[in-house]
């Protein structure tokens, strides 16, 4: 027999144990390579028609994905040498040198690599036409043809092969610094009873409630300063939560007589006590890792559902115009094109307009536009907002564009008009805008009738035009001819909601779809991480139950060990994610006038519906695979 022979042998041999890793790396091959397909289509790469966001959306996909695969590979590739260490020895016993040693293991690397490789090009070019056809749907886009992709083939097999290689040479450093009785004894290390310090419990259960708490307790102002040490925060108490603390609660069970001596409680408690403490990290490294899947794909899914109604807030009009007072003429003819163009297509509009007046207000580089009570509670009423009624000096604030929920009440001042130092009281701030778009980057005031005469008096004007339409969706030729008529004349603002609205759901529709691959590729390394783990345990947990069946216990009490001790493994860290990430929506929640808690809890739902089913059918697996290993 060969060298290189030996290499495939030994792959064909512990098949069972690279199955996940080959899998989930052909996986994480394949979506690398369908984005390259996508940003090398000819129809894309270079051309005006498709929005660049597309292109440098599907990059960022890229990185992440190839930064990710390269720690996934590397601790999946650890988990099974540990496995192989008792082999390993007797393969030096026998007279194999370090530097075979080396290098058998850098070929069996290799040789699943490179196979991983072939596979998830090989269905990438299956797939391609399908991941064409959905990409095109999902973001609104043209439909493009399939070609071959020279260029897409070439960079995935330079930059995984590169990758595959730097984590073969890497890992079988590794193997090669141990000594003969450290591989040889394997994973039968006696191990101390766990132990877990108080103070680092503490600080772990008090790090993780800050960082609820400082999430729960954000304002939408604050929200992105507290993001990063938030994170942080957490991130730190998580790990210590799966050292110290879940140890010490266990410590802490085993002292409830009632629970701990009930059945098959006392073996559970006791082996769960070693699981906990060795498999922190792993613990860890799913729980941040199911974190981030789950509040990209659910965010973004949120982000889905509300845009319509986050357009509507954010533009309550469908069509508007605003002209400034020197252009009275203009605005007329405007108006005029706008309606006979809504009598052809035979649309049914409501029309609203108003006279504002700019204001320079003290500590303010912006002018603010006043209105008066009388035009605001038109447009109020046409909108069905909360109508005002203001005597004296008294004003309202209300929100510009994309301001509704960021408004901080309790730090609103009385304004002093710059001209004639004028203070005036804010004595209402409303929850809606009434302006579509950035049309106003100042504050928006409501004045009194009697108020708005004597301080506007001499200043500069623009008419403000609105029009509301029912079916406004269904309005994207209407804005197209609109815009294409009105943009060949000046001294005019003119939007359309429908307009705004297909470009921001174009581009949440291209996050989603990007996020959801992304996504689903951290899932899929995160029950890998626990596939890994289950069977690098096998030969120690058949030692265990070999034990518990010489003292009597019976098969259906193995049963109930077995799965007591596989759903922490499998369950525990995606609980905590599920619960990370609600605590991460709801601080999101208040960027939003729009639920969108119900779309992440469905993501979430799914999610664990399919771990559910993943456990039932593994855990049936496991259990066939552990009486084949004890009957032996």
């Amino acid at each position: 027999m060969t060298f290189s022979q030996l290499a495939f042998k030994n792959v064909s041999r512990n098949i069972r144990a690279y199955a996940a890793y080959f899998l989930s790396s052909a996986f994480s091959v394949m979506i690398f390579f369908l984005y390259a397909l996508f940003i090398y289509h000819p129809d894309i790469y270079g051309s005006k028609e498709f929005p660049g966001a597309v292109r440098q959306g599907m990059l960022v996909a890229e990185y992440i994905i190839y930064f990710f695969s390269f720690f996934f590979i590397f601790y999946s590739v650890s988990s099974f040498l540990k496995v192989r260490n008792k082999e390993f020895g007797i393969f030096v016993i026998h007279g194999i040198t370090k530097r075979q040693l080396i290098q058998m293991i850098f070929f069996e690397n290799m040789i699943v690599g490179i196979s991983a490789l072939i596979s998830g090009i090989a269905f990438g070019c299956l797939f391609g036409k399908l991941f064409f056809m959905l990409a095109s749907t999902v973001m609104n886009l043209k439909s493009l043809p399939f070609y071959m992709p020279w260029q897409a083939m070439k960079l995935t097999a330079i930059v995984f092969l590169t990758l595959f290689f730097i984590v073969a040479f890497m890992t079988s450093l590794f193997v090669q610094s141990k000594k003969v009785i450290a591989l040889l004894k394997g994973n039968k290390k006696p191990k101390p009873e766990p132990k877990a310090s108080i103070l680092l419990s503490i600080v772990a259960a008090s790090l993780i409630a800050i960082g609820y708490i400082l999430s729960m307790a954000a304002t939408p102002g604050t929200i992105m300063f507290l993001l990063l040490p938030v994170s942080t925060i957490v991130i730190i108490g998580t790990y210590f939560l799966y050292s110290q603390l879940s140890v010490f609660i266990i410590r802490f069970l085993k002292q409830w007589k009632h629970i701990y001596w009930k059945k098959t409680n006392l073996l559970s408690f006791s082996m769960l006590a070693y699981r906990m403490k060795d498999n922190a990290r792993m613990f860890f490294m799913v729980t941040i890792v199911s974190t981030v899947a789950f509040c990209a794909i659910g965010t973004f899914a949120a982000f889905l559902e509300a845009q319509k109604d986050e357009t509507m807030n954010n533009i309550p009009f469908a069509f508007s115009l605003m002209t400034y007072n020197e252009h009275q003429a203009q605005k007329e003819q405007y108006e005029k094109e706008i309606e006979a163009t809504f009598q052809k297509e035979k649309i049914i509009y409501k029309k609203v307009s108003a006279k504002l007046s700019f204001q320079a207000i003290s500590n303010q580089t912006q002018p603010a536009v006043i209105m008066s009570q009388a035009d605001y509670n038109t447009f109020a009423k046409q909108l069905d907002y909360e109508m005002v009624a203001l005597t004296g000096k008294e004003i309202a604030r209300v929100p510009s564009f994309g301001q509704s929920n960021f408004i901080d009440t309790s730090k609103e001042s009385d304004v002093t008009l710059q001209g004639s130092g004028t203070q005036l009281h804010v004595s209402h701030v409303l929850q809606h805008n009434i302006f579509s778009g950035a049309v106003f980057p100042g504050q928006i005031l409501v004045v009194s009738n009697e108020m708005k005469q004597l301080i506007t008096e001499g200043q500069k004007t623009v008419s403000y035009t609105a029009y509301e339409v029912k079916n406004w969706e269904e309005t994207t030729q209407v804005a197209e001819q609109l815009e294409k008529q009105i943009n060949q004349k000046g001294q005019y603002e003119f939007s359309s909601r429908i307009t705004t609205y297909n470009e921001i759901k174009q581009m949440t529709s291209i996050i989603l779809f990007i996020g959801l691959f992304v996504g689903v590729i951290f899932y899929l390394s995160a029950v890998s991480f626990l596939y890994f783990r289950l069977f690098t345990d096998l030969e120690t947990d058949k030692q265990y139950y070999q034990s518990l069946m010489k003292l009597g216990m019976g098969g259906d009490e193995l049963k109930i060990i077995m799965t007591v001790q596989m759903g922490v493994l499998f369950f525990i860290p995606i609980l905590i994610a599920v619960l990370h990430t609600s605590v991460a929506l709801m601080t999101l929640q208040k960027l939003f006038l729009s639920e969108i808690l119900r779309s992440s809890l469905i993501v979430m739902g799914v999610f664990l519906f399919v771990h559910t089913c993943y456990f039932l059918l593994l855990r049936k697996r496991y259990f066939l695979q552990l009486k084949k290993q004890i009957m032996r």
